[in-house]
């Protein structure tokens, strides 16, 4: 059943005879909206955690995102990081958040799962991009050489971390990423590889297109956010080991066979993928992005 998060009433109507919440709704950064951050990130979690209260639910657990942390530079990323989200998408999830833990001190059971950026089985959105330019022999822009290191998760192994926390009694917090992750410059050789493309890596760190594309982020001509472009060129991977130790969670996918998996889903369902409602699951063919390499 569809429901508007942002209005209380409707949550109500869904909330009986229910043990565990899973709340991952809210509004992704290619929105570029904050109005909309404000309304469904943050006043939707705010609702729904007033009716879970009120409902006397045993285990609220609240999807975040490893956007709150921001872009600090220092890496692995743990549960006792400092959250300094640097775009109002991370802001409106580290708002959701500590509405959590100002839930948690009224007595709710709540657990905030993080995960790092979900890739694997028919997560495409912004990924959809990469894998049209490597199916047509286009140039691929990467920072700083591609040389950082980025954790991506599995989302098959992000839903099994979400269920190990249903049933878990406690309400610890959790950031889940891949074990077996690498450079960006290796993920991308891999694909290019495996996939028999002409694609060639350029480095774009002190190319104009860049800086202009930098700027075109703040704007709706592209589905990108500036967070995008200062998180590529970053090293950014989360330590696992308190959902290791706590849940006996341990991630069975490679960050390269969750790529692979999303490419086969991408080829062989590319003339299907439109019909689908979720952003994250939908090819992006937006002119600029697919054809602006020509020119790196």
């Amino acid at each position: 059943k569809k429901i508007d998060v942002s209005k209380i009433s409707e949550i109500e109507n869904v909330l009986d005879n229910i043990d565990v919440v899973i709340h991952s709704v809210a509004k992704v950064p290619l929105v570029k909206n904050n109005l909309e951050f404000e309304k469904t990130n943050v006043l939707g979690t705010k609702n729904i955690l007033n009716v879970a209260l009120k409902k006397k639910i045993k285990k609220f657990i609240y999807v975040s995102s490893s956007a709150v942390y921001g872009i600090s530079g220092k890496s692995p990323i743990n549960e006792k990081s400092e959250r300094h989200p640097c775009e109002n998408y991370g802001f409106s999830k580290k708002k959701a958040e500590d509405l959590c833990f100002d839930f948690k001190e009224k007595g709710l059971n709540i657990s905030i799962v993080r995960p790092r950026t979900v890739i694997g089985g028919k997560r495409l959105g912004i990924f959809s991009v990469l894998f049209w330019w490597i199916k047509n022999n286009k140039k691929i822009p990467i920072i700083n050489n591609g040389k950082n290191i980025y954790q991506f998760v599995d989302i098959n192994d992000l839903v099994e971390s979400i269920y190990l926390v249903s049933t878990y009694e406690k309400n610890e917090d959790f950031n889940i990423g891949a074990d077996e992750f690498f450079s960006i410059e290796e993920i991308l050789n891999y694909l290019i590889k495996k996939y028999n493309s002409k694609s060639k890596l350029r480095n774009i760190s002190n190319n104009f297109m860049f800086k202009l594309a930098l700027q075109i982020s703040k704007t709706k001509l592209i589905p990108l956010q500036e967070y995008h472009f200062k998180a590529y060129g970053e090293s950014i991977y989360f330590d696992n080991s308190k959902a290791k130790r706590l849940l006996n969670w341990y991630p069975k996918y490679s960050n390269k066979k969750s790529f692979e998996n999303s490419f086969n889903y991408y080829n062989e369902s590319i003339n299907d993928l439109d019909r689908s409602s979720s952003p994250h699951q939908k090819i992006i063919k937006n002119f600029i992005i697919r054809f602006g390499t020509i020119f790196i």
